[in-house]
C-alpha cells in the first residue's frame, strides 16, 4: 500500500467518501480498521498522537482514482505507552478524509484482532485491551485511537514480580461485589458484550470459569419460585356461532348514528422519561432522606434521594433530575409519572417547557417502564447494602446511590443501541476505571492523615468506610471517617475487606503469572524483524512446547483448602491494589 517516493505508487482500497455511523459516539480520533493496509495513516489533525521521528522518509500512497498523496511526518503511535512500536505516517487533511489503522501492524506487536458483525476486540493473550461497537448494518469497523493507546497502557502480567496477584476466583468475587453483586448471568452478559471492557483483567471467560455465588445476590434478587401445576380439567369445545356478514361492524349503514372522531398522537419512546417513587426506606439517612426517585430514560436508571412525599420534596428532586439530564446534553420532551402527583409539580414542569405530564392509570403500574426499573434498581441497591460489614452505619445508605447508578448502568443495554451499555450510550463516553476506580461500598478502610495534620507519634490514619469514587478528583475516593463523623476525600487508603479478599497471592497464581510473563516474552522474540522467518517459527514451536510443559507441572499443584478450624488456617495480611497507595 505504501512505498518510498522514488518507487511507483501502489493502489489502496481507501474510499473516497465515508461517514461515521450515527450509532457511534464522537471520540476525538477515530480510525478505520483496515485489514489490507500495511502501515498506519493519520490525518494531520491527529498528528499529536505521534512521537514524530527526527528524520522523515516520505512515502506516497496511491488512491483508486490514480492520484497519489505524500506523507508529511512519520512517528510511533505507542511511544511512551508500550515497549512495542506502531509506526504511522501523517497526511494533509485535504488528502486523507479518515485515519486508517493497519490490522496487520497491530497483530505484529502480539495482539489478536477479532471482527464480528457487532464488535471489534483486540486482545493480548487473555487481556482485552480494546473493545469497539458497530451495528450489524454498518460496513466498517472503527477504532478510537485514544482508547486503544489507553488499553495498551494497562499494566500487563509482567508486573507480577513486584505486585502480588490473586487467583482468578478471588478477583472475580471481588469485582462481582464491586458491581453490586448482580446475578451471575447478568454479570457474564455484561462482560461478554463488552460493557466491562475498561475494567482491567476482567473477562467473560474468567467470570464463567469462576462463577461467584454470593449471599448478597440472594439478599437482593431472590424471588418466589413459580409453582406450575397442570390443570386436570378438560377444556370443553364451544360451538361455533355463525357470523352474518350483513351485521358486520365494518359496514356502516345510512341510519347509523354519527360517532365522535378519535385522534391518536404518536410519541417516540426516546423522548419519554419514566419516573416513579419507591416505598419508604426503613432508616432515615443522616441527610434526612427516606425515599428514592427512580427515573428510567432509554434504559438508563438515575437515582434521586427524597426527604418526603410532599410537593416541595418532589420539586427539589425534579430540579436535580432536570439538571442531571442537562449536564449530559439531554432534555426529555415528555414525562410519564405514576398516578401520584400534585398541582405544584404539574405547574413546575409546565413552566419548564415540558408540557403537562402523562400519568399511568391506577392498577396499570406495570405499563410504566420505571416500575421495572424500580425492581431492578431496588434489587441492585439491596444487594450492594448486603455486602457492607455489620459495623457500617445504615443511615449512610443514600451515599451508595452514585456508585449504584454507575454499576447498574454498566449491566443494562442502551435503549437506542443495545450493543453498548446504558452508561456509555447516555454519557456518550465510557467510564474511566483508571482515573476513578471502584471498590466495594461500605468497605472498612484506613484514611491517611497527612503529616502536617496529625501530632507526632499519632497513627498515620483514621478508621472509616469507603463511600465511592470522588468523580471531581483524580484517583481519589469519598470516605466516612468514624472519629469525626464527617465525609472526607482522600487519595491514600488502606483497604480491609471482610470476608472478601483484596488481590493477595498464593504460590499457584504466582507461578501461573510468571508462566504468562514467559509466554509474552517469547512471543516478543518470535516477531523480531532481525530473525529469519524459519528461526521465528522455530522459536514459536519450541516455546509452545516449553510453556505447555510448565503449565502441566503447575496443574499438579492442587492442595486441599484448609478448614477454618485448622490451627494453620489463619488470616493473612494482604496488600492494597497497585493504584491505591498506602503510606
Amino acid at each position: 500500500m505504501c512505498n518510498n517516493v522514488n518507487e511507483p505508487s501502489l493502489q489502496t482500497n481507501l474510499p473516497s467518501s465515508l461517514a461515521i455511523p450515527p450509532s457511534l459516539p464522537s471520540p476525538t480520533h477515530l480510525a478505520i480498521a483496515d485489514s489490507g493496509a500495511t502501515t498506519n495513516l493519520l490525518r494531520l489533525s491527529s498528528s499529536q498522537l505521534l512521537r514524530q521521528d527526527p528524520v522523515h522518509q516520505a512515502i506516497s500512497v496511491g488512491l483508486p482514482n490514480n492520484n497519489s498523496i505524500q506523507s508529511l511526518h512519520s512517528g510511533n503511535l505507542l511511544y511512551g505507552v508500550s515497549d512495542h512500536s506502531l509506526p504511522a505516517y501523517t497526511f494533509s487533511d485535504s488528502d486523507l478524509r479518515h485515519n486508517l489503522l493497519s490490522l496487520s501492524s497491530i497483530t505484529n506487536i502480539g495482539c489478536q484482532v477479532l471482527l464480528t458483525n457487532v464488535a471489534i476486540d483486540i486482545t493480548i493473550g487473555e487481556l482485552l485491551v480494546y473493545h469497539g461497537h458497530k451495528l450489524p448494518t454498518d460496513t466498517l469497523w472503527f477504532i478510537d485511537i485514544d482508547r486503544l493507546q489507553l488499553g495498551l497502557q494497562q499494566p500487563s502480567h509482567s508486573t507480577s514480580m513486584t505486585i502480588q496477584l490473586d487467583t482468578d476466583a478471588d478477583f472475580v468475587s471481588f469485582m462481582h461485589a464491586v458491581f453490586g453483586s448482580p446475578p451471575t448471568s447478568t454479570f457474564i452478559n455484561a462482560a461478554r458484550r463488552g460493557w466491562l471492557s475498561r475494567v482491567p483483567r476482567l473477562t467473560a471467560t474468567m467470570i464463567a470459569a469462576n462463577a461467584p455465588n454470593a449471599v448478597a445476590t440472594a439478599m437482593g434478587y431472590l424471588d418466589q419460585t413459580r409453582q406450575v401445576k397442570k390443570s386436570r380439567r378438560r377444556l370443553e369445545s364451544l360451538p361455533l356461532t355463525p357470523v352474518d356478514s350483513s351485521e358486520s361492524d365494518d359496514v356502516i349503514g345510512a341510519g347509523d348514528e354519527a360517532l365522535a372522531d378519535v385522534y391518536i398522537k404518536l410519541v417516540p419512546t426516546s423522548d419519554i422519561a419514566h419516573v416513579d417513587l419507591t416505598g419508604r426506606f426503613p432508616v432515615k439517612s443522616r441527610k434526612g432522606n427516606e425515599y428514592i426517585l427512580v427515573a428510567v430514560w432509554d434504559n438508563y436508571i438515575h437515582y434521586e434521594p427524597m426527604a418526603s412525599r410532599s410537593a416541595p420534596s418532589y420539586i427539589v428532586a425534579y430540579t436535580r433530575l432536570i439538571a442531571f439530564y442537562k449536564s449530559v446534553g439531554r432534555k426529555p420532551l415528555f414525562w410519564r409519572l405514576d398516578n401520584e402527583t400534585s398541582a405544584a409539580l404539574e405547574a413546575f414542569l409546565q413552566e419548564g417547557g415540558f408540557g403537562k405530564p402523562q400519568y399511568v392509570p391506577a392498577g396499570t403500574h406495570r405499563a410504566n417502564k420505571a416500575e421495572r426499573g424500580i425492581r431492578h434498581g431496588k434489587n441492585h441497591f439491596q444487594a450492594m447494602l448486603a455486602t457492607t460489614p455489620p459495623s457500617f452505619p445504615l443511615d449512610l445508605w443514600d451515599e451508595a446511590l452514585p456508585q449504584a447508578e454507575i454499576t447498574i448502568n454498566h449491566l443494562r443495554p442502551f435503549g437506542p443501541n443495545p450493543a453498548i451499555s446504558a452508561y456509555e450510550g447516555f454519557h456518550c463516553s465510557t467510564y474511566d476505571f483508571a482515573a476513578h476506580s471502584l471498590s466495594i461500598f461500605g468497605m472498612h478502610v484506613l484514611v491517611h492523615d497527612k503529616p502536617e495534620a496529625r501530632p507526632t507519634w499519632s497513627p498515620h490514619g483514621s478508621n472509616g468506610f469507603y463511600l465511592g469514587p470522588a468523580l471531581l478528583h483524580h484517583k481519589c475516593w469519598r470516605t466516612w471517617v468514624i472519629d469525626t463523623q464527617r465525609e472526607r476525600v482522600s487519595d491514600t487508603l488502606a483497604w480491609f475487606p471482610s470476608p472478601l479478599k483484596l488481590p493477595g497471592s498464593d504460590p499457584h497464581s504466582m507461578v501461573g503469572a510468571l508462566i504468562t510473563d514467559l509466554t509474552a516474552a517469547l512471543r516478543t522474540l518470535s516477531v523480531s524483524n532481525v530473525l529469519s522467518p524459519v528461526t521465528r517459527q522455530l522459536i514459536v514451536d519450541q516455546a509452545t512446547t516449553a510453556t505447555d510443559a510448565l503449565r502441566a507441572v503447575l496443574h499438579l499443584y492442587n492442595p486441599p483448602l484448609p478448614s477454618e478450624s485448622h490451627p494453620l488456617a489463619t488470616s493473612r495480611t494482604v496488600s492494597a491494589p497497585p493504584d491505591q497507595r498506602v503510606e
